[in-house]
């Protein structure tokens, strides 16, 4: 099978841009990324609705919780990545740290920051803004694919080892993936066992006797509502009072079945770089989605709180980016395990 001549200066430039483009994640995470109220933890806590005036690093339970850091753990190893491919032989680590490496943290890193950008706050926040920290982060991640695109294509392409025989495995494994992804958004990502507030009953009784009801029978309707209400209240990620990831997750699950189709057709025109390619598109799928779920996920374990947890449909989304991510490996491994093109 034909390979293809390295080029060193690409390399070294892909480094750069890599290095450089992870070395801004990380600061992303210690700059401002909510203001005014909690963006995640307003959900579990009612003391963070209203912070007027305060503003929250990515690292802060109130700020970007896990996505924060996330971001700063994709950060690091990105930059390891980004020496790796300056330094070439220097660093010894196989592909382990070469530009396929980067493209996944490339992607997750953008998933994160957007799927921060576009979650709602909880429906209790009365004001509440994102600051830099999460723009500044989704531009780190797009630099790490454009620095990762520079170094995969000016890597030597020398497969190893015959890949699988039979592509239409890669396929159904991650249909199944995608299958999951997709019902994951319709499951619960918020599930809630928490007793009414208070609080607010009392300002509904209010309202009923402002518009003219006995204040015993207002109290009466309010306190049946609130018998109803005691049971779990779940929340899926397309809900309007909920965080609202499902339409991102859909894309991605969209885009890993469109590669995965593509990749299994017979007589397509990519050849094997193209093959290899989508491989290492759908292994970085796969991160972004675990890298959203995972997030979320630990986020609401750090905040701690009784009878409040991430609902079912994270942990399906950490399965399914899971198989998709798996589904593509067995195709890859051969060159993962490849001694380095540079």
């Amino acid at each position: 099978m034909p390979s293809e001549k390295p080029r060193r200066g690409s390399h070294a430039l892909a480094g750069l841009i890599v290095a450089g483009s992870s070395g801004l994640l990380i600061v992303s995470t210690f700059m401002t990324w909510g203001e005014d109220a909690g963006l995640l933890s307003a959900y579990a806590r009612s003391e963070h609705r209203e912070l007027p005036g305060e503003a929250f690093s990515g690292l802060s339970a109130t700020g970007g919780n896990w996505f924060g850091i996330a971001a700063l753990l994709v950060g690091a190893i990105g930059v390891l990545v980004g020496l790796r491919l300056l330094l070439g032989k220097r660093i010894k680590a196989g592909r382990l740290l070469g530009a396929e490496m980067g493209l996944s943290l490339g992607f997750t890193a953008v998933a994160v920051a957007l799927a921060y950008l576009v979650t709602q706050p909880s429906d209790f926040v009365v004001t509440y803004s994102d600051g830099p920290g999460p723009l500044v982060a989704l531009v780190a991640g797009v630099g790490m694919l454009v620095g990762s695109a520079i170094g995969i294509a000016a890597t030597r392409f020398i497969p190893t080892h015959e890949e699988p025989r039979n592509p239409s495995r890669l396929a159904i494994g991650v249909g199944i993936g995608v299958g999951i992804l997709v019902i994951s958004v319709f499951s619960s990502w918020i599930y809630d066992e928490r007793p009414p507030d208070l609080g607010d009953l009392s300002a509904q009784i209010d309202a009923l006797v402002a518009e003219g009801l006995d204040p015993a029978v207002a109290a009466a309707q309010v306190a049946s509502l609130a018998d109803v209400s005691r049971g779990a209240r779940t929340t899926d990620a397309l809900a309007g009072e909920g965080p609202q990831l499902g339409v991102i997750l859909l894309v991605l699950a969209g885009l890993a079945g469109v590669a995965a189709v593509y990749r299994a057709v017979r007589n397509q025109p990519l050849g094997d770089r193209g093959r290899w390619l989508l491989d290492v598109v759908l292994i970085a799928i796969g991160a972004a989605v675990m890298g959203i779920a995972l997030a979320w996920i630990v986020s609401f374990v750090r905040l701690n709180e009784n009878q409040l947890v991430a609902g079912v449909g994270a942990f399906f989304a950490l399965i399914g980016g899971l198989f998709i991510s798996t589904a593509a490996l067995p195709y890859i491994r051969p060159l993962l395990l490849a001694a380095p093109g540079d």
